[in-house]
């Protein structure tokens, strides 16, 4: 009994620890999820301020860590025939030299091109992070629960641990990122939800 007793507290003590080993899982998802808004905020102020000047490119350019590295490499759209060989294809070059010529944009000064270039290496220095916190995340999975990431992947696994809070609370893993949907069947009685984070898990 005094056996039992003992390992009931060092699983008691081990949850309360906060220096447990998913903590570090639970954090950096919340990190991640912080920088994305971060990022996804920069671009899109990034987007109109460099909008009023080459609207177009845009539409030509269109993953969001290119966009901003081709509007620092251009700066003024009259520099578009810059080479951007190691950023964009030959094709893209050509639309973007093109569109250049024909833009509907305003003309903007020195100080309105440095202030979008501050934007821009916000979103590059946030983005590396978020590369670096990704390796973090799939190397600390692959270590302690491998079982769970190679069912779900990292990220979802990762997603998983931090929504139930440690590994031991994944008990209810169906219902995770359901929550709602769970309490309103329960409340009218009708079929509890088939679906919650696992559901953006590869099969």
């Amino acid at each position: 009994m005094r056996l039992g007793l003992a390992h009931s507290l060092d699983r008691y003590k081990l949850k309360c620890n906060p220096d447990k080993i998913d903590t570090m899982i639970v954090q950096a998802v919340g990190l991640m999820d912080e920088l994305d808004k971060e990022i996804n905020n920069y671009i899109m102020r990034a987007k109109e301020m460099y909008g009023w000047h080459f609207p177009e490119l845009s539409k030509i350019v269109v993953d969001n860590i290119t966009y901003v590295n081709v509007v620092k490499r251009i700066g003024h759209r009259v520099n578009a025939s810059v080479d951007l060989s190691d950023l964009v294809t030959d094709d893209v070059a050509s639309q973007i030299r093109e569109a250049s010529i024909v833009s509907l944009g305003t003309e903007v000064i020195d100080e309105d091109i440095a202030m979008i270039n501050e934007l821009c290496d916000q979103v590059i220095e946030a983005s590396s992070s978020q590369a670096q916190l990704h390796d973090y995340l799939v190397k600390r999975m692959v270590a302690v629960a491998p079982n769970l990431t190679s069912l779900v992947g990292e990220l979802i696994g990762a997603r998983l641990i931090a929504r139930a809070g440690t590994l031991l609370n994944l008990a209810t893993v169906q219902i995770l990122g359901a929550e709602k949907a769970l309490f309103q069947a329960l409340k009218t009685r009708h079929s509890t939800p088939k679906y919650g984070l696992l559901y953006h898990a590869s099969p």
